[in-house]
């Protein structure tokens, strides 16, 4: 077999591969004297088929198939001796050889991108610290006796206790201004649900709150109103800097619009501590308490992960594939418009794009840098991870249904486990490396916190593999390797996308089974 290379850009070149005919003439009349004393063909006793009769009638099915084969080992091999660490298979050039011809082709491989890990323990990360006092598990026992209350829609003013629906507008030298977390944190709307997609699109603030603290500046502003009535905001508490803290943002406050207003019914603490089955309301508190503090956990270990993903982003600098982009783009662009439907608005697709584009491209990046530092640290995951991991899965659904059951078990699913675990060392590892700041605060600034964390997005610009524009009719079926983990061999796979098109096969040819049956 000879092979030579042609590089294309940084990460793809095209292969050229030739396999010598008597390799070729070889297998063929090794297939052909295997299949003809087991052919069942009409007009020849079981067994006395002549190898010229082969020959005749399924000769170019053998070559076929003999070819798909010749194709599929010698890549496997070319790869191999090549040291290619390969990402995307595509443009395969091949034409059937005449018999006693060498079996030439040509093949494009796109590669995964080679990067330097950076010394990570320069990281910083401040994490909250949080102390969690009777102050917030009472907020939280609000909130949840708030969300399992009944409502009755009232024509009223607001009085304390009562929920409203209310359109809330800033304008910034007279236009609208975005409502976003420096916002907030000026009004002090801690306790209001929003939509923020919608505040995204309209820069109109859609709030949803229960009065119920006299001192909330919100609650102070609604309290009074009636549905339909408009009024300007007014400043809460000078000692609060509110307007220094707008001022700063060019920004004034305009107008709250009072849209519907509900009338409140909760239910006893006693009765829904009951009713959920807790003992006591001492023991429900507890319950909060633990909550909370697994919600700070989470949180912690969510913001260390964005820091190390920022820093080993802008660290790494990875080269983005450009066929690679290419497939998985294409693949998110129609999941959009199905998503979103044919009569979705142009812009909003392109946004939606861009932003699922951008998503893809972190998401590669950093699976380069995860697989490359696993390798370098030689993290491994063992079978009893994987079969505890599979286990708290299972646990997850009581008296799980045999379909269930066998999904969790599935090996895709295994797969997918062993990949967490991965990730999840990979995290452990980087974390323990890095430097962990503290910061105490309250519940109620840990919010904030929480809030602005995700309104966070540090902006990133990736490189793409520049290759040669080529005509697009001379594109062939193209696969990569990074969307077929675990699905079989990769080159056999792509091999069989393209020979697979063929009508016939060698399993078109009547042969005898195991059994000396048809």
């Amino acid at each position: 077999m000879n092979v030579s290379s042609e590089p294309i850009s940084q990460l793809q070149q095209r292969l050229k591969i030739v396999v010598p005919s008597e390799e070729i003439e070889t297998s063929f009349q090794t297939e052909v004297e295997d299949i003809s004393p087991r052919a069942r063909l009409k007009g020849f006793r079981p067994g006395k088929v002549p190898s010229s009769v082969i020959v005749q009638r399924y000769g170019k099915v053998l070559r076929s198939d003999i070819n798909r084969r010749q194709i599929d080992d010698s890549l496997r091999q070319a790869l191999e001796e090549q040291n290619l660490n390969v990402l995307s298979l595509f443009n395969l050039k091949f034409e059937e050889p005449a018999p006693g011809n060498d079996l030439a082709y040509e093949i494009t491989v796109e590669t995964v991108p080679t990067i330097e890990l950076p010394s990570y323990s320069e990281i910083e990360v401040d994490l909250p610290q949080v102390e969690i006092d009777s102050k917030a598990i009472d907020q939280q026992i609000e909130r949840i006796l708030n969300s399992d209350a009944t409502k009755t829609e009232k024509s009223e003013a607001v009085a304390l206790g009562d929920f409203c629906e209310f359109s809330l507008a800033l304008s910034k030298e007279g236009n609208q201004f975005d409502l976003n977390v420096e916002a907030f944190d000026a009004l002090n709307l801690d306790d209001i649900e929003f939509d923020r997609e919608n505040l995204r699109k309209t820069q109109q603030f859609i709030g949803q709150q229960t009065v119920v603290w006299s001192d909330d500046f919100c609650s102070q502003s609604l309290v009074g109103m009636k549905p339909g009535e408009t009024k300007v905001l007014k400043e809460r508490d000078p000692d609060l800097e509110l307007e220094a803290t707008l001022s700063a943002m060019n920004c004034v406050l305009a107008e709250i619009t009072l849209d519907k207003v509900f009338e409140v019914k909760r239910a006893k603490l006693e009765d829904y501590v009951k009713r959920v089955g807790e003992d006591d309301e001492d023991q429900f508190r507890e319950h909060i308490e633990k909550n909370l503090e697994s919600r700070i956990e989470r949180f912690n270990e969510l913001r260390k992960r964005t820091k190390i993903d920022q820093f080993m982003l802008e660290q790494c600098k990875c080269l983005m594939p450009h066929q690679y982009l290419k497939m998985r783009f294409e693949q998110l662009h129609e999941q959009t418009r199905q998503m979103l439907g044919e009569d979705a608005d142009e812009t909003a697709i392109a946004e939606s794009n861009k932003r699922q584009e951008l998503d893809l491209m972190r998401d590669f990046a950093m699976s380069v840098i995860r697989s490359e530092l696993i390798k370098l640290e030689e993290i491994t995951v063992e079978s009893n991870e994987v079969s505890q991991r599979l286990s708290a899965q299972l646990a997850m659904y009581p008296n799980a249904p045999d379909d269930i059951t066998k999904q969790l078990y599935s090996d895709e699913n295994i797969r997918r486990t062993q990949d967490e675990i991965l990730k999840d060392k990979f995290y452990e590892h980087v974390s323990s490396k890095i430097s962990i700041l503290e910061s105490p605060m309250s519940f109620v600034e840990f919010e904030k916190v929480q809030l602005r964390h995700g309104e966070e997005n540090f902006e990133l610009e990736f490189e793409v593999d520049d290759v040669p524009e080529i005509d697009e009719s001379e594109e062939s079926e193209s696969m990569s390797a990074k969307d077929q983990e675990g699905s079989g061999n990769f080159v056999s796979r792509f091999i069989k996308s393209i020979f697979g098109k063929n009508k016939q096969s060698k399993a078109d040819i009547p042969l005898e089974d195991d059994n000396g049956d048809n």
